[in-house]
């Protein structure tokens, strides 16, 4: 049971540096991408209290931002950050459930 709270406490703070750095990268690559292609930002959100959440809409919008720009961190950055919070929050839900498990037995 403590090396499952060992390995929360590690990812923790991991899924929340890379949740910022999702965010930044996203707020970076729509801000370039709106500038060339407007239709793409404003095809994605078609109802602003309940959007149209289409994960392709990333893989388009790194397709835009290659397009305008040459420099592929930002977009490494956006999908490696992606990727690891998707399996991140999948292995923390996991985690609590088997440190539940493991209490009771």
């Amino acid at each position: 049971m403590v090396f499952l709270s060992i390995i929360i406490r590690i990812l923790e703070p991991l899924l929340l540096v890379t949740l910022f750095c999702f965010l930044a990268s996203t707020w970076y690559l729509v801000h370039v991408a709106k500038k060339s292609n407007f239709k793409l930002i404003k095809n994605s959100v078609t109802n602003p209290l309940f959007p149209n959440v289409n994960l392709k809409f990333f893989k388009n919008l790194q397709a835009e931002y290659r397009l305008q720009r040459s420099n592929l961190i930002p977009v490494i950055v956006n999908r490696i950050s992606f990727y690891f919070l998707i399996f991140g929050f999948i292995a923390m839900i996991l985690l609590a459930f088997f440190q539940e498990i493991v209490r009771y037995f």
